[in-house]
């Protein structure tokens, strides 16, 4: 009773975030795509409780139509040209008609019951059929990856994706261990369909989100979902060993949550990045152990560093403090500043700060740590103009909170490890707030200094207001007592007196400052 009820109820949530797409979605085709996918999930659930033919060509088509359904809409979310995934939608649609056909057409399996549960057994046609459906989950987990490689790191799209890779690469164990095997047991249909549900929640999520990811231009790449299949069949001998070793119904579905659950560890090992740097930094130290003591090169630095005294100064000497401890024999500073990219030093290589992207720039930014250009999972034109000039690490200068700087490194004779990458972090971070401290520096300079200036404009405005005031004031009385001589005997001293001092203002003005100096004198100090 109680898989029958945890049936019912998968494929009624199924048939729910089914209409909820198909009312919210942002596009049509993402809206069909995805209630198609999620009905047939749901179709394969409500099938495992239906005895006779009837189930299981439900449990079949619900499988293949999944499988395509999932593919359509990750494509339409991949591909940022819709026109060739409008190309490739039929012909998915018609391979899965095809499949669909070949089950009504003559029975592909036989019903058999077995201690372990009721087992379903493939013969020559279940053998085509199998294939087909896995080879619509590659294509699948392909578009999948590539998402949540190049795609915006959001968290509901990441979260999505990997929970869809999950599940994916679940039905390919699966449906590999009964390519393999001949039989799929039934208890492993509930196994299954807990995955899918999770998965087809997060999609169900994110498609209602109303969110709009931006990828890079088309591109072909390793992909780990590929490698992972292959993977698949070398693990299920030893699984399905095991399960007939443990014998039991229950003790089945245990195994096999189990087996999702170890592989979707490994995947999320192979596909999040800083699980992948933390586990290679792990063994490079601990296995490795140190090769270097970077104290002499970090005294070094420190000492270059606190030498600049002007931001004028301040990329040359930075780009030399991070060049010279790693032995790089070219690099190139590129200043970030005022809102448009510039060159602002460089040593042995040329590159042109208007072939680096916005995008580019924002994703180095966010990963906020050098990377070597080799290990870049963003697919970019400007990761490819770098890689053709020579440069091997990107280093971000951030200084208060605030992309101001990217520091290019090119090849060294040694190569570069971790410990190098290591160094490098920690220098940038110092090079970051010797830049925010310069700053900051240049600007009090600049207050006080505009501080000063306010202070001797006052000055000369109270002298010149003076000597104004006089002239006035006589100009005013000429009018009426020009013809008196002693009024003319007064005018002239006063004109006389205004002249001089805006005489001696201008000569206090044009003097050169004398600095201050110290006067020796005698005291008692008893």
């Amino acid at each position: 009773m109680v898989y029958v009820g945890l049936m019912y109820g998968f494929s009624a949530l199924n048939l729910l975030m089914a209409i909820a797409v198909a009312l919210r979605g942002r596009s049509y085709a993402i809206r069909l795509s995805s209630a198609l996918a999620f009905i047939s999930s749901g179709t394969v659930s409500l099938g495992a409780i239906i005895s006779g033919r009837v189930g299981l060509d439900m449990v079949h088509g619900g499988m293949i139509f999944f499988a395509s359904g999932l593919s359509i809409l990750m494509g339409y979310i991949a591909a940022p040209d819709a026109k060739r995934q409008k190309t490739i939608t039929p012909g998915i649609l018609l391979i899965s008609a095809a499949a669909f056909g070949l089950i009504l057409w003559k029975p592909i399996y036989t019903l058999w019951e077995r201690g372990m549960g009721w087992e379903i057994h493939y013969g020559v046609m279940g053998q085509v059929f199998l294939p087909i459906s896995m080879s619509l989950f590659l294509y699948a987990g392909y578009n999948a990856e590539r998402i949540y490689r190049s795609g915006d790191p959001v968290p509901i799209l990441r979260a999505a994706m990997l929970s869809n890779i999950g599940t994916i690469c679940f039905w390919l164990l699966l449906q590999s261990f009964s390519l393999m095997y001949r039989y799929l047991n039934f208890s492993s249909l509930l196994a299954v369909t807990i995955p899918t549900l999770l998965s087809n929640a997060a999609l169900t999520a994110y498609i209602l989100s109303g969110r709009t990811i931006t990828l890079s231009h088309p591109f072909i790449h390793r992909s780990y979902v590929l490698i992972l299949t292959g993977a698949f069949l070398i693990l299920l001998g030893f699984i399905g060993e095991i399960i007939r070793l443990i014998g039991a119904h229950l003790n089945y579905f245990i195994a096999f949550l189990s087996g999702f659950a170890l592989l979707f560890a490994f995947i999320a090992l192979l596909l999040i990045r800083s699980i992948k740097e933390r586990v290679g930094r792990f063994i490079y130290r601990n296995i490795y152990g140190r090769s270097y003591d970077y104290r002499y090169e970090w005294d070094r630095f420190n000492r270059r560093m606190l030498s600049i005294q002007k931001i004028s100064s301040f990329h040359p000497e930075a780009l030399l403090s991070l060049m010279e401890p790693i032995g790089a024999e070219r690099g190139a500073m590129i200043d970030l500043g005022g809102g448009h990219a510039r060159t602002a030093t460089a040593i042995g290589m040329e590159v042109e700060p208007t072939e680096l992207t916005d995008q580019f720039l924002d994703w180095i930014w966010r990963y906020g740590r050098p990377i070597r250009t080799d290990r870049i999972e963003l697919e970019d034109e400007s990761v490819d103009y770098l890689r053709r000039k020579g440069v091997r690490i990107c280093v971000p200068i951030i200084a208060g909170g605030n992309f101001s700087s990217l520091a290019l490194i090119g090849p060294s004779v040694k190569g570069y490890s971790h410990e190098e990458l290591d160094l490098l972090e920690t220098m940038a971070e110092q090079v970051g707030l010797v830049m925010e401290n310069l700053s900051l520096r240049e600007s009090l300079v600049e207050a006080e200094e505009l501080n000063n200036f306010s202070k001797l404009a006052a000055f000369i405005l109270h002298d010149l207001k003076n000597a104004g005031s006089m002239i006035s004031m006589i100009l005013q009385n000429a009018r009426k007592n020009l013809d008196n001589p002693d009024f003319r005997a007064d005018m002239l001293r006063t004109l006389e007196e205004a002249a001089g001092r805006i005489e001696r203002l201008i000569s206090r003005l044009s003097s050169p400052i004398k600095p201050e100096t110290l006067q020796m004198i005698k005291a008692d100090i008893r």
